[in-house]
């Protein structure tokens, strides 16, 4: 009979079957079986370097994964085939089983490597999938091309060499691409070599790789970009906006580069007259470079254009341009007099400037040409006499030649039946500007008497440089002589006022002496500076003037020159800050406010210190503060007057009163009574004694009260408004001192 059951656990089990017999059959027990309950167990492979380099360190590791709760122990045989690699003990470590096997004798190629599980009492034996190590040594691709550069319409062949880090010969082919574009696939000959040829590349550099794909002992590997120039040659041709030019004018040249087949040319082109190169310019998107240049001298001029080239573009140079510059002439035409008797012979001069030019010049009057005369040392003389009577346009025409432009040059001639008395005229000697005309300008003479008429006239100041002076003479026979005229030149030198630069000097403290710190003028010529006020002054707070005369050195041509500056003197004010005028009781305080404030700045430059005068009988006066630092800004101050009882007492006794003086009157008018009666009763025999004594002492009592009421007028009186006081304020910074008024009214 059988048995089945699925409830065995993990381990070994002893098992024995035991018949318990029949009325037949005794009973009987087989002998132990030991069952063997093991999990199924798996690994895999894996590399720590796939592929590796020949001779490099390869690590590998088995990893298991046991079916139920045992974890796997026992070793681990790592095979190629039938060849033992090694045999590792497994290690359980966070749970993870695994074996490794580490080795760097691994010859080129492929491996196939199995781990072989051997089992153990709880885990059954397990053989990984077969893993493929693979040993591949490194590569290197390097192309080369049979011409580089090459010229635009020759083929090039590029060669691609497959190198190994080791040794050996790669197998496989090579992948020639230009950019994402493949070229073409070749196949490595047996020297690790592959070629492609490449005809008809447009000018340009192109960048092209080769990738080797490898094989089984060889890595893939892929060349840097090799730089392939495909040139062309160009054409430069020259041109110019002005032949022939003047000299000093400016002339534009301009070149053109152009490509064989295409593209635009890059870079620069010189532009060269024979052996000096007159500058450079950029070619542009167009293939044009243009040079601008006014430094050509007078003559001929050969001028190339060379083009330096680019990687693409190979360099050219044009054909030579031939540039004519002329130097620009002028004619001074000049006649021997004018006017001019009939018949006469007339002399005139036409001299070519600048320079000493050549060629000839040709005389005409109106249409017709009187004569042709070469030059000699740049000027020409030719003679006449067969002019008509009248005004005559007299034309001189300078033909040019290779370094100087034509020119002409008129004059009109009056052609006269009467004599023309000679004028005599010396150029006179230059004059300053300023200075008026006078006989020793204007001092022509003339071949017969006469009167001369000067333009501009005696006493004029002519204008500063180069002035013509004419004159016009009246023969007094004016039957035989005609007018004539005459002009010189007369130069006059420009007095100039110099330039006088003064910067505003920094503000200064309130006692600071001037020095060449603030006087510090310039001229833009030499001369001598005056300055108000001089060096060693002390300037008065608040904002000065500074000024100063400069005398230039050259007084004849430069005039004197003035300038000025503001000086800012950092000294104080002192002001009342509210009431100017204050009344009081006798015995009673009154406070002012007052104000200390810098000037020029926002600080005192010193201490200032306060004083009051003029206080009343008694009183006394404080300031808070006492003293202002230096170094304060605007500062508000109290000025108390304490006053006292007798600050009020008025002296109103009349001028020339003196106390007392009526007193020996008064006491002899006392007495007068008295005496009188004794004179009276021995004086008076007709006259009753009453009577008489009655009238005396009336007398004597009237002027002693008429005494007595006068000193009364007199007495003790106090004005109905109380004593006005002014008192004066000064405050001393350094030796600065300030001070004003403020009223205080004292009252009983």
């Amino acid at each position: 009979m059988a048995f089945s059951t699925s409830a065995l656990t993990l381990g070994s089990h002893p098992v024995t079957a035991a018949y318990v017999g029949d009325v037949l059959n005794a009973a009987s027990t087989s002998a132990v079986v030991t069952q063997n309950v093991r999990e199924l167990t798996q690994n895999a492979i894996l590399s720590s370097i796939n592929p590796a380099q020949p001779g490099a360190l390869v690590t590998l590791t088995a990893s298991f994964i046991a079916a139920g709760p045992g974890t796997p122990t026992g070793t681990v045989t790592f095979n190629e085939g039938g060849t033992v690699l090694g045999t590792e003990v497994l290690s359980t470590t966070s749970g993870i089983t695994t074996a490794t096997y580490a080795t760097s004798s691994l010859a080129l190629g492929a491996h196939s490597i199995t781990a072989v599980y051997a089992g153990d009492t709880l885990n059954a034996p397990s053989t990984s999938e077969t893993f493929t190590q693979d040993v591949a040594q490194v590569t290197t691709v390097e192309i080369a091309s049979t011409s580089n550069p090459v010229e635009f319409g020759g083929a090039i062949t590029l060669t691609a060499t497959v190198t190994p880090a080791n040794s050996g010969t790669p197998t496989g082919a090579l992948v020639f691409m230009e950019g994402s574009t493949t070229l073409g696939t070749e196949t490595l000959s047996g020297s690790a070599t592959a070629s492609i040829s490449l005809p008809n590349l447009s000018p340009a550099q192109h960048s092209f790789t080769a990738s080797y794909g490898g094989d089984t002992t060889s890595d893939a590997s892929t060349s840097t970009v090799f730089i392939q120039t495909v040139q062309q040659t160009t054409t430069t041709a020259l041109s110019v906006d002005v032949n022939p030019s003047i000299s000093g004018n400016s002339i534009t040249l301009t070149a053109t580069v152009t490509p064989t087949a295409s593209g635009t040319p890059a870079g620069s082109v010189a532009f060269n007259d024979g052996n000096v190169t007159l500058g450079s310019a950029t070619v542009n998107a167009s293939g044009v470079a243009t040079l601008t240049t006014s430094t050509l001298t007078a003559g001929s001029h050969s001028i190339a254009a060379v083009y330096a080239g680019d990687p693409v573009n190979l360099s050219s140079t044009s054909t030579a341009l031939t540039q004519k510059v002329s130097q620009n002439t002028s004619i001074i035409l000049t006649a021997s007099r004018n006017p001019v008797q009939v018949g006469t012979i007339i002399t005139f001069i036409a001299t070519v400037v600048p320079g000493t030019p050549t060629g000839t010049v040709s005389f005409q009057t109106g249409n017709a040409t009187l004569g042709t005369v070469t030059l000699a040392s740049g000027a020409a003389t030719f003679a006449t006499q067969g002019l008509n009577l009248g005004s005559q346009s007299i034309t001189a025409s300078y033909s040019g030649d290779a370094n100087n432009a034509p020119s002409t040059s008129s004059l009109t001639l009056t052609v006269v039946s009467q004599t023309v008395p000679v004028i005599t005229w010396a150029t006179p000697a230059a004059i300053s500007f300023g200075t008026a005309l006078s006989s020793t300008q204007l001092d022509a003479t003339a071949s017969v008497p006469g009167t001369f008429v000067y333009s501009p006239a005696a006493g004029t100041i002519p204008v500063a440089g180069s002035d013509t002076l004419s004159v016009t003479f009246t023969p007094t026979n004016t039957a035989d002589y005609t007018t004539a005229t005459a002009s010189v030149t007369l130069i006059v030198n420009n007095k100039t006022t110099p330039t006088v630069n003064w910067a505003p000097p920094a503000a200064i403290a309130f006692g600071t002496t001037l020095s060449s710190t603030q006087l510090d003028a310039a001229a833009s010529v030499p001369g001598t500076f005056v300055y108000s006020p001089a060096a060693g002054t002390t300037p008065a707070d608040g904002t000065d003037t500074l000024s100063v005369t400069f005398t230039p050195t050259d007084t004849t041509d430069y005039n004197t020159a003035t300038a000025s500056v503001t000086l800012t003197v950092e000294g104080f004010t002192l002001s009342e800050n509210g009431v100017s005028t204050q009344t009081v009781t006798a015995g009673g305080a009154a406070t002012f406010k007052l104000t200390v404030a810098p000037v020029g700045s926002t600080t005192l430059p010193l201490a200032v210190n306060l004083t009051v005068s003029g206080l009343p009988p008694g009183a006394t006066y404080t300031f808070s503060p006492t003293v202002i630092p230096a170094g304060s800004p605007a500062t508000t101050v109290n000025l108390i007057i304490q006053t006292s009882s007798s600050s009020a007492a008025w002296n109103t006794e009349p001028q020339g009163y003196a106390p007392h003086s009526g007193m020996p009157i008064l006491l002899t008018l006392l007495l007068l009574p008295l005496l009188g009666m004794q004179w009276l009763r021995q004086r008076m025999q007709t006259t009753p004694r009453l009577l008489a004594a009655v009238l005396f002492t009336a007398l004597s009592l009237g002027g002693v009260v008429g005494l007595s009421g006068c000193a009364s007028r007199g007495g003790d009186q106090v004005p109905p408004g109380g004593a006005t006081y002014t008192l004066v304020v000064t405050e001393t910074c350094g030796t600065l001192t300030h001070s004003f008024d403020l009223t205080l009214v004292v009252q009983k």
